[in-house]
Formats: structure tokens, sequence, C-alpha cells
């Protein structure tokens, strides 16, 4: 029936349906349902109790509401996702690019990292002018830095002969001749002796293009400065017979020694083309080309001479 008041009068009148929790007092039964009609009644169930239906709220306009907003809301938690396990899936792409650059690598899995200045321009290796060079500072409290000097580490020999008698007339008296493998460096030369008269005797020092040949000559001992180095290449004569000599590129170095005779002491005298790094040594390249040391074609009377040549293999 519809709503209405309904009058009570207890022991007569209408009934209202109720349930007696004791023999005082008693519930009223409520019926949920369309209030025109009595045949669209809610069921309850004994164990669920009142059921709901929701299948008409697909759309937000039969949605279940919890508030009175009528739009959706929020929902806070802790959200649990799975990348899958497909590689064509985005996180799992390997990142080839950093703000839109391909990244260069150095090797598989090595990313290349590069140095810029202050304006973003590459530093590159290699020697630079002091406008494209980064400064670098030292810390204030830097401790002492030690700077010591490079042992050299360059293959070096050394060939001497002693009481060399020279021929007459003589010509190249003593040679280094180049190497077929190695680059040779010749870095120092010393000379002494003794003569029958004390005088002045003229030494040249040259470079030929082309080796000497025939001549009497001996084969000086090259002996290493290491006993870790490899046998020497070059060629090392002594002549005591005038070669035939090879073309001349030209003269080195010209010396005016003091001979004594053998009962005097006489000074020695040499050149070192090693004594300042920013000047190259004599260079042979190859078998044909030869360092002399040269008389000039003056017979020195009763000579005696003593010479040594320090040269590197590289």
């Amino acid at each position: 029936m519809s709503d209405t008041n309904l009058p009570v009068t207890p022991g007569s009148g209408t009934n209202v349906d109720g349930y007696g929790l004791d023999n005082t007092n008693f519930r009223q039964s409520v019926v949920i349902g369309d209030p025109n009609t009595a045949s669209k009644v809610a069921p309850v169930d004994a164990t669920k109790g009142l059921a709901v239906d929701l299948t008409a709220t697909g759309s937000n306009a039969n949605a279940l509401k919890v508030d009175g907003s009528g739009v959706t809301q929020p929902v806070s938690g802790t959200v649990t996702a799975n990348q899958g396990t497909a590689n064509a899936t985005p996180w799992n792409a390997n990142a080839a690019q950093i703000n839109g650059a391909v990244v260069v690598t150095a090797a598989t899995g090595v990313q290349r990292v590069g140095i810029a200045d202050s304006a973003n321009t590459a530093i590159l290796l290699g020697q630079k002018v002091m406008a494209s060079s980064m400064p670098v500072v030292l810390a204030s409290d830097q401790s002492t830095i030690n700077v010591a000097p490079v042992t050299p580490s360059i293959a070096t020999y050394t060939a001497t002969i002693t009481a060399l008698a020279t021929a007459a007339l003589a010509t190249d008296v003593f040679t280094v001749t180049g190497s077929a493998t190695k680059l040779v460096k010749i870095r120092r030369f010393v000379i002494s002796g003794s003569q029958t008269t004390a005088g002045s005797v003229r030494f040249v020092t040259l470079k030929r293009s082309t080796a000497n040949t025939v001549g009497t000559s001996t084969n000086p001992t090259a002996v290493p400065h290491d006993s870790n180095n490899a046998a020497a290449t070059a060629t090392i004569n002594a002549y005591t017979a005038n070669p035939t000599t090879g073309a001349l590129v030209g003269n080195l170095v010209t010396k005016n020694v003091i001979v004594e005779t053998a009962a005097a002491t006489t000074d020695f005298q040499g050149w070192d083309y090693s004594q300042d790094e920013a000047v190259q040594p004599v260079i042979l390249r190859g078998i044909a080309q030869v360092f002399a040391i040269n008389l000039g074609g003056v017979t020195v009377a009763g000579s005696s001479l003593n010479i040594s040549v320090v040269w590197t293999e590289e």
C-alpha cells in the first residue's frame, strides 16, 4: 500500500508487521521495494543480507556513487606494473639517443664521453694553441709534484779503435754505415792520439750518400750500452788503407786538434750531436748512407789515433 499514517491502538486495529525480541520489546519490519506496489520487494539472503544489483552501472549516469559529486574520483595506493617480455615493448628498448642525438659508443655497451669548452665546442685530442686549449689549474693545497727526466731506452752502442795507423794522404779513416733494418743516429764522437812530430791535425766529419768500397779496414766491435739490446746492425770500419769513397753529401764538423808526440799527453776532442734535443742528430737511412771521420788527404806521420763513436738504432 502507499505511504499513510496508521493509528496504533495497543491490542486492536490494523496489524503492523514486526518481530518480537522478547515479551516486552518488538522490532518493526521494514520492506524495501516499490512504495506503490508490494510486488517489487528487494530480496534478502539469509547469509549475505540485502542483495544489491549493480548490473546497470556500466555508465556514469547509472554508476554507484560513493559521494555526491557524480564524477570519477581519484584512487590512491600502490600499483605494480609488469613490463612484459616482448622485446617490442618500449620498456625493453635500448636507449639509442640522448636529447634527440645519437649516442656514440667506444665499444659494445660503452658510451663515449667527450669534453667541451665553455662555448660547448668539443675539445679534441692533440696539441692546440692556447686559445683552443682548456686551462688546468692545480689545487692551492697540491703537494709537490716530482718531475724527473726520462731515462733513455733507445738501443745505444759505442765502437772504438785504439792506436789506428792511418794511410798516407788519408781520406776516410773511420766510418759508420747505415742499416737495412734500423734508423741509425750518430750521437757523439771523440778523437785523440799521437804523431811523430807534435802539431795540429785537421779532422772533418762528413756524410756520404753512397757507401765506400775497397780499402783496408778492421771492424771495431759495436758494444751495446745495455746487454738486452739486440746486436747492432750498423757497420763500423777503421781504415789503414784508403777506401774508394762514396758520393759526398757535405761536411758536418771541422776541428783542428793538437796531436802531441807519444811521450806527451794529448787532450781529446769531440762533438756531441745530442746536446740539444731540439737539434737532429746525424741520421743514416739505409746501407748506402755513411758518417765518416776524414783527414782531408793529409799524411800524419807516425799516427796513432784513438776514435770512438756513439750511435743509436731505432
